[in-house]
């Protein structure tokens, strides 16, 4: 139920949020393609640091929760006010209120998506818990999408003319009371996932310079090169077709009556497809389902380019239907390799950062979003696009949509195919330097199981040195009102030291010194195939 707060909203974003502000709001390309922009490249690179602040806390209800249970009231409200027409100060207003909302969900989205790998450590189980999500996600986006495009349709003004803009601020006011329940079951139903030991944070310049080398160490590693640019490039296209969907079948098939329906085709459809790519994913490896997908994926898009004006509703419903089974496939695949680079990275980096890896896909999907919407805007712009709002109606009165020049409706026609086409056929190309499969990731937990177990070892020694409880645990001795001494936290510290520095002090007389010397021996060797993409060192 937590992804229905989160998906659904950005899918109507992307869906309608181009065509609200271009022909209900009456905003100017250009200004709309700055107010798109800037918003999504601020919003980019706000949520690594949710990752990372989601990393560092700790608190009776986890690391994740609090987060998402401040920002769910905050963001429905600038959710409702992101679909209400003030009526002069259009691109000021826009731009902040959009910001706002793109922080604000932002924050939910890494949040919760930061919990995947706490809830479940099992490769397939991932996947399932992946198929589960964006299941629910797509089946909330079926039933919502149809239901705001009736709603839009609904309205009409004095005299009766229809009015969508009614219609756009009774939906966003739905959807922010939607925003509010499924973040209320989210929190109460979904467990905190279990906290990994607090680490002491001496300083707020020494927790930046750790955000700053974690990253600086992930973008050595290959498999997370490989897909974060399979995601960026899919999500790319993704948005390309998102963006320009209503303005195509308007202006280019003028089958606008006809939306609701075919939304409705390919929201179904890609329902459907989530436990199909699931099934597929345990039976082939996710690597092979990604190609198989996008082969049959390319095809359809280009043949969408080519669809006629005098295209019958059931035909484009079927394309919907078949592209609908396919772009499930770009969420559920790429989304479910993210916990296998994790534990990657674990290795790497001696320490998980489920927050900031995943915030880095945040920041992906909005460097996406982002692209795809600005572009859009400036070429149909460029085209010689006349919002409604200030042209003139159609010369026909038989028309229902308003007359655009041949430039603008060719310019739909490759923005909706030929772009994203070409998008995924480079995603593809990325997906051949992914290099982790079932058997490498049963390699690597295998060695970062050795490395727990070695961790958790030596802190049961170091308790019982102190002549502590070795099964009672820091946050429980916390909790009692046992403060710790200052020798007592600099041994803590210094045993949770994974950069090579703190291990080798001299804790038990030379032992700690030949077992960590044996480790950073071990782990040069496997960051070495990691890093160029070998064999994994056998442990």
């Amino acid at each position: 139920m937590g992804e229905v707060g989160i998906y659904v909203p950005s899918a109507i974003e992307n869906l309608f949020l181009p065509t609200f502000l271009l022909e209900i709001a009456g905003l100017d390309p250009s200004k709309n393609a700055v107010v798109l922009l800037v918003a999504q490249l601020y919003n980019a690179f706000f949520g690594p640091f949710v990752g990372h602040f989601s990393d560092k806390t700790r608190t009776r209800w986890g690391r994740r929760k609090p987060f998402y249970a401040g920002a769910c009231i905050p963001c429905a409200l600038s959710w409702f006010a992101l679909w209400n027409n003030p009526g002069n100060y259009l691109m000021a207003y826009y731009l902040v209120v959009l910001i706002l909302f793109d922080t604000f969900h932002s924050t939910m989205a890494v949040s919760y998506t930061s919990l995947t790998p706490e809830i479940s450590k099992d490769y397939n189980q991932r996947t399932q818990l992946t198929v589960y999500r964006f299941g629910m996600a797509m089946s909330g986006t079926v039933i919502y999408t149809f239901f705001h495009s009736f709603l839009i349709e609904a309205f009409e003004d004095d005299n009766g003319d229809p009015d969508p803009e009614k219609g756009y601020l009774l939906s966003g006011g739905i959807m922010a009371v939607i925003i509010i329940i499924t973040s209320a079951i989210f929190i109460v139903g979904v467990p905190n996932g279990k906290l990994p030991k607090k680490k002491k944070k001496k300083d707020e310049m020494a927790a930046l310079e750790m955000f700053w080398s974690t990253v600086k160490s992930a973008v050595k590693i290959r498999s997370f090169i490989a897909l974060s640019l399979v995601y960026l490039i899919g999500w790319s296209a993704v948005c390309f077709c998102q963006a320009n969907l209503v303005l195509w079948v308007k202006y280019s098939l003028n089958l606008e009556k006809y939306l609701s329906f075919f939304l409705l085709s390919v929201q179904l459809f890609s329902v459907i497809g989530f436990p199909l790519w699931g099934f597929l994913s345990r039976k082939l490896e996710k690597k092979t389902c990604y190609f198989i997908g996008n082969a049959m994926f390319i095809p359809i898009l280009v043949c969408m380019f080519f669809l006629p004006e005098t295209t019958h509703v059931y035909t484009l419903c079927f394309v919907g239907a078949v592209a609908g089974t396919l772009i499930s496939m770009l969420f559920v695949i790429p989304w479910s390799m993210v916990p296998d680079v994790i534990d990657e990275t674990e290795l790497v980096l001696g320490e998980r950062r489920d927050g900031i890896f995943y915030s880095t896909f945040i920041v992906f999907t909005k460097l996406g979003s982002a692209s795809s919407l600005f572009l859009s805007s400036f070429a149909l712009g460029q085209a010689g696009y006349d919002s409604p709002v200030h042209g003139a109606p159609s010369e026909d009165p038989d028309d229902e949509s308003e007359a655009q020049p041949d430039s603008v409706i060719l310019m739909l026609r490759l923005l909706i195919a030929i772009i994203p086409a070409c998008l995924l056929c480079g995603a593809c190309f990325a997906m051949l330097f992914y290099n982790i499969d079932r058997k490498r990731h049963a390699e690597i937990m295998a060695v970062v199981d050795v490395e727990r177990e070695r961790k958790t070892t030596l802190l049961r020694q170091t308790k019982i040195a102190l002549g502590e409880d070795p099964d009672l645990s820091s946050d429980d001795e916390n909790d009692n009102g046992r403060e710790k001494g200052e020798e007592e936290r600099r041994i803590e510290e210094e045993e949770e030291e994974w950069d090579g520095v703190g291990v080798h002090q001299d804790i038990y007389g030379g032992s700690l010194r030949a077992v960590s010397a044996r480790r950073d021996s071990f782990r040069a060797s496997f960051n070495e195939e990691i890093y160029t993409g070998g064999p994994v060192y056998n442990a």
